[in-house]
């Protein structure tokens, strides 16, 4: 085993598979596992880069080897270090990057000097980072067979630990199963939160509602001020477990909120009886995929990189560079580009929804749909023409008209919906929801008023015109509990309206 720890270098190699292991163990069972393997593969090529270019300094491979293990220790470990001294006041005043980066180019200097000069063969830091890199992998190794084999992964479940509702239909045929249509507007205020908070009256849009017979909570109050949160409580009718007023919307959090949609009650028990799935949403439903990926995923990709080097460079301090070096109109229009596939997914997602409510299907239909507007960024104007993005979108003083131009268009996109929903003949009942997940956030000022967080769009209809269970006030929490009453004849109980705001 000694010869073995002297002879080869390959702590280097096991340093990036240890970060990226220790990183999916932190998150365990809610990682996709591309994710694991890509970044497995790019920290592996950095790895590789790194030895490459000390070979070519040292022409040795023990030399080489170790200054690759220098640079990737700083790489990997950054943020861990960068957070401490931010928090030590003794260590804060080295905590700018105007110090740090300087003194990490000199460390790497300095290291490559010394390993140069060094006459030794350097057996034993090799063995020594070898035997160590090992034995940090057979931790990881240990600790994903422990919570392999405990199951560990269900604890992500929000839900975890309670009793969950229980729905049973008995001998229903399916010309009386409805087909249901949950469609979200995300961060579609109220009428009521638009006039007290933003001075926009909305009230044409509650007129189209009520032309086409639909019920308008008009004190709706959503659950969470998160979208993934929120749709957990409408899809599973009921909160989830834990204390969550007042906690950080992390990407922890996210990913197993997410995770809590993708396991729901509600989705499962139309599953079990005999329901279609239509997703055109922004998260998965058991047993039916968006038609994109989840919209959260994109925290996979933080669990890998924001603690890295290049990760907090990025997000601390690369917007100012890249503004400074391209000039303010060069980075708007590489941003407007870059939103140009969201801004479609938008549209499509539309024009999927208008044709789900315009078919007919032969088996009951749950159609899931989520547009993500009128939520920031504000592709569109009121007429739904493209506009460029600006930097200075999120500014307080522009933020509000430019929220509620789209909101205008969106107003348009619902209208159509409305028509859709009414003039098309089925044989089945009908159950149109379309609600938002939460209220106006403007969430670049860190003054909430929790009203206005919480003020969502909520409407239903029911093809039977009759609204006699509803009640101005419901929240996400119990809207498919009354679905499931009206026509399932569950006798569900109606749960407390509450919100729990996130930060």
């Amino acid at each position: 085993m000694i010869k073995f720890l002297t002879r080869y270098n390959f702590h280097f190699l096991l340093l990036p598979v240890f970060f990226v292991w220790h990183a999916s163990n932190e998150y365990f069972g809610l990682v996709n596992w591309r994710y694991i393997i890509e970044y497995v593969g790019y920290y592996l090529a950095l790895s590789i880069a790194l030895f490459v270019i000390g070979k070519l300094l040292f022409k040795n491979n023990t030399k080489a080897a170790l200054w690759a293990f220098i640079p990737l220790t700083i790489f990997f470990f950054f943020g861990v270090f960068h957070d401490f001294l931010k928090s030590n006041t003794f260590f804060s005043i080295i905590s700018s990057y105007s110090i740090l980066l300087p003194l990490i180019c000199v460390i790497i200097v300095l290291a490559i000097i010394a390993i140069k000069r060094n006459k030794n063969n350097l057996v034993r830091p090799t063995a020594y980072l070898n035997a160590l890199m090992l034995f940090l992998i057979l931790l990881e190794l240990q600790l994903s067979v422990y919570q392999f084999f405990t199951h560990e992964h269900k604890k992500n479940n929000l839900n975890y630990g309670l009793a969950l509702t229980d729905i049973k239909v008995s001998n229903m045929p399916d010309s009386l199963k409805p087909d249901i249509f949950f469609i979200v507007f995300d961060e579609f205020a109220s009428t009521k939160s638009l006039l007290q908070y933003v001075n926009f009256d909305n009230s044409n849009l509650d007129s189209a509602f009520k032309k086409h017979n639909f019920y308008i909570a008009k004190n709706s109050k959503s659950n969470f001020n998160a979208t993934p949160f929120s749709l957990a409580c409408y899809l599973n009718m009921q909160y989830p477990n834990g204390d969550f007023e007042g906690k950080q919307f992390s990407p922890r959090n996210a990913l197993k909120a997410q995770y809590t949609v993708k396991e729901s009650v509600f989705p499962t028990y139309l599953k079990n009886n005999n329901y279609s799935f239509k997703n055109y949403g922004i998260l998965d439903l058991p047993n039916s995929n968006s038609i994109k990926e989840s919209h959260f995923n994109f925290n996979f990709s933080k669990i890998f990189t924001l603690e890295t080097l290049v990760g907090r460079i990025h997000k601390d301090i690369w917007w100012n560079v890249a503004l400074k070096i391209n000039g303010t109109a060069a980075i708007e229009k590489k941003i407007t580009a870059l939103k140009e596939p969201y801004t479609n997914g938008i549209i499509e997602n539309y024009n999927n929804t208008y044709k789900a409510l315009q078919s007919e299907y032969a088996t009951p239909t749950f159609t899931y749909s989520h547009m993500l507007i009128p939520h920031s960024p504000f592709c569109f104007n009121k007429n739904g023409e493209r506009r460029t993005l600006r930097l200075t979108d999120n500014l307080d003083n522009d933020i509000d008209s430019l929220y509620t131009d789209q909101l205008q268009y969106c107003n348009t996109l619902i209208k159509s919906l409305l028509t859709a929903t009414t003039t098309t003949p089925t044989k089945r009942p009908r159950v149109v929801i379309i609600a938002s997940d939460h209220g106006y956030r403007n969430n670049f000022t860190l003054n909430k008023t929790r009203d206005k967080e919480f003020s969502n769009l909520c409407t239903v209809y029911f093809s039977d015109n009759k609204y006699e269970t509803l009640y101005d006030s419901i929240s996400p929490v119990n809207i498919f509990r009354v679905v499931s009453n009206k026509y399932f004849n569950t006798n569900l109980p109606m749960i407390k309206d509450s919100s729990i705001l996130l930060y």
